[in-house]
């Protein structure tokens, strides 16, 4: 079974990877917590704000659910 992590579009690893440079230690918790679930449901409500307002700034476009962005 795959991770989340290992479920991430490449759009979305290339926004965090530029959180990443931005703002390291809150990239460092959200991979971590993409590391250690295997579950869309299981992702927690303050990463997913993360990854989507990184996801916005890197491509100028919003996401609206996690299924556009993990497979």
């Amino acid at each position: 079974m795959k991770t989340l992590l290992e479920r991430a579009k490449p759009q979305l690893l290339v926004a965090m990877a530029k959180q990443k440079e931005k703002y390291p230690a809150i990239a460092e918790e959200n991979e971590k917590h993409l590391t250690k679930n295997f579950f869309i449901a299981d992702l927690n409500w303050g990463t997913w704000m993360d990854l989507r307002i990184a996801y916005r700034e890197c491509w100028n476009q919003s996401i609206e659910t996690p299924y556009e962005v993990f497979e």
